[in-house]
């Protein structure tokens, strides 16, 4: 059996994160989440109804910036947890990161 690396991002805190924001509200069309770097990052893509970037900005990140932050660990690069808001075609609209403190 294959151990993790310390440094892997757990599939139970993916999941926690998923759960958290499936939950947004409004409700986003999709939610997914993608492990890079050997799953040393992780990228959630989330679709919404199409709406410019400043009201992403405005509706969500007050959502997922404190529900990420909840989730990574105080001693982890906070930029290893990014979400990518995308409008219903897929292309992006904005991002963020855990610990954004200035995009709230």
């Amino acid at each position: 059996m294959a151990t993790e690396s310390s440094s892997q991002i757990q599939d139970k805190t993916v999941n926690a994160a998923i759960d958290g924001l499936s939950c947004m509200n409004p409700l986003p069309l999709a939610v997914r989440a993608e492990l890079q770097d050997e799953a040393e990052t992780v990228l959630f893509l989330v679709n919404v109804t199409d709406q410019s970037e400043t009201s992403v900005a405005a509706t969500y990140f007050k959502q997922v910036i404190p529900s990420l932050n909840a989730l990574i660990p105080e001693n982890e690069d906070p930029a290893r947890w990014m979400v990518v808001f995308q409008d219903s075609t897929g292309h992006l609209i904005t991002s963020c990161v855990g610990r954004d403190e200035y995009a709230i």
